[in-house]
């Protein structure tokens, strides 16, 4: 015999333990009732049943007598441990048990394999040794047909759940029948691989489960003997959206079903800017998913006439709205943004009161800086004014200036002109030119020409006078003369010029 592991045991002996264990379980099994099952077990005919049956609170009655009967006749018995048949029924020889191991916890559930029609029934489970005064438990058997075989039914309508919450897919057998020796399979085209849940022999068989889903999926397994064969999600994520199917093996049943996953945030509102009296509303909303929709409404909620909706679309595949509506003072001055997405049936909604003083002060506002960009514009135009004035002042006084310039030019020009020279003078300006480029001969020079140019003239004079008289020969005379005196200056200049340049080296 197996006693449960317990704390009672430390310091003690296994004999000990063990005799203080059965004294403390009659102890408990006197206050415990027996429980049997308020909806009926359906079964196809063929198939094994569970009759579940147990007490409460849970205490160990493998020491004592537990019957199972239908009708009054015998189908299983069960003493200290050991299955008494004798007494039982021929319909049911090598059909039945119980859970020997599980009745140190109260478990007293029948099984009966290979189920006919004649099976089904009102069923009792009853433990005579029971001192409380609920002593049996009652559960009705129901077998259906081959030809009566059920439909697998899954919901019509799409299944919607938010991201982060649990979400069952709800699929089941009409009429309902045991699928608990069945083989529930559930999955998901499109993923590799698509098993997303395979229940087979009581159990989950983890190696063909995606790895997206590992420990997120379950079954109802105590539903599974009355055609339930849901399935339950844990912690949706919005890559669990899809469409899902049931299949199962044996009954070659498959059914489908439709999940929608959603996100979903509370809009916010906020004055951007105002206008001419008017207030500028802004709403937006962060973290949607599907695309949703913006309306706004007033105090008695009636749809205003907002601008488009902006969407963007984030990394992480949620969706941010905002909108902006342009509103004026009235009644209650209350306004409403409402984010809502049809295909999840989810709306938020956010409310603002806009005070009559805010109207009042803007359009205050807004005269003031109406009167301030008016003193601007005037300012600015009269600078400009000033500006162009000015301009065009200096560029008069530069025409001004210009034509007075070129009048002293004309005037230099008619300065500067000189009577022709005669051609016997030519030979004079060559030697006058050697001497040009002595800076200290340049007075002297000067004088020179002009003492020069005066003797030419009257020398020209007096030939006109008395043509007779001149005669080639005394040109040229004066001219030798004129080159002699030029000849000794420029010799004078450059004694003078020697001895200046000893007079620097000197000092």
């Amino acid at each position: 015999m197996l006693y449960p592991k317990t704390e009672l045991c430390d310091g003690l002996s296994f004999r000990t333990c063990r005799v203080f264990i059965i004294l403390l379980t009659q102890c408990l099994t006197a206050q415990s009732d027996v429980i049997g099952s308020d909806k009926p077990v359906t079964v196809t005919v063929g198939d094994n049943a569970i009759l579940p049956c147990h007490l409460e609170p849970p205490s160990n009655v493998r020491s004592l007598t537990v019957e199972w009967k239908r009708d009054g006749t015998f189908v299983h018995v069960s003493r200290h441990g050991k299955d008494y048949l004798d007494d039982q029924d021929k319909n049911f020889r090598g059909r039945t048990s119980v859970f020997h191991e599980e009745m140190i916890f109260g478990n007293i559930s029948l099984k009966l394999t290979n189920v006919t029609e004649l099976d089904a029934g009102s069923y009792t489970c009853f433990v005579p040794g029971l001192q409380s005064q609920v002593k049996r438990g009652f559960i009705n058997l129901t077998v259906v047909c081959v030809a009566e075989q059920s439909e697998l039914i899954c919901s019509h309508q799409p299944i919607v759940a938010l991201a982060g919450d649990d979400v069952i897919l709800p699929c089941y057998l009409d009429p309902p029948i045991s699928a608990s020796s069945e083989t529930v399979v559930w999955t998901r085209p499109g993923l590799d691989p698509k098993y997303i849940h395979v229940h087979q022999d009581g159990r989950l068989m983890f190696d063909y489960q995606n790895p997206s889903y590992y420990l997120r999926t379950r079954l109802f397994v105590d539903e599974l003997q009355n055609g339930n064969v849901s399935m339950k999600i844990f912690k949706v994520k919005i890559s669990d959206a899809g469409k899902y199917f049931c299949f199962l093996r044996s009954m070659l049943k498959e059914a489908s079903i439709q999940l929608t996953v959603g996100v979903v945030s509370t809009p916010i509102i906020e004055v951007v800017y105002n206008n001419s009296g008017r207030v500028v509303l802004q709403c937006e909303s962060k973290g949607w998913y599907p695309e949703p929709e913006v309306v706004w409404l007033d105090g008695e909620g009636n749809l205003l006439s907002a601008g488009p909706t902006e969407t963007v679309r984030g990394p992480d595949d949620l969706y941010t709205v905002s909108s902006r509506v342009t509103v004026e003072k009235r009644h209650s001055n209350n306004f409403t943004c409402r984010v809502q997405q049809k295909d999840i049936n989810q709306t938020r909604e956010t409310h603002i009161y806009v005070p009559d003083d805010v109207f009042t002060v803007q359009s205050s506002t807004c005269c003031v800086w109406s009167i301030v960009i008016v003193i601007f514009i005037t300012v600015l135009l009269f600078i400009i004014i000033i500006l162009i004035a000015k301009r065009i002042k200096r560029n008069q006084k530069n025409e001004n200036e210009q034509t007075e310039k070129e009048k002293d030019e004309q005037q230099d020009v008619k300065k500067s002109v000189i009577p022709r020279k005669p051609n016997y003078m030519k030979k004079q300006n060559a030697v006058e030119n050697t001497c040009e480029d002595l800076p200290i001969l340049k007075g002297k020079k000067e004088e020179d020409q002009r003492d020069q140019l005066d003797k030419m003239e009257r020398s020209q004079r007096e030939e006109t006078s008395e043509p007779g008289n001149n005669t080639e020969d005394e040109k040229q005379k004066t001219l030798e003369n004129t080159e002699r005196q030029r000849k000794t200056s420029c010799s004078d200049g450059e004694r003078l010029g020697r001895r200046e340049e000893e007079w620097r080296k000197s000092l």
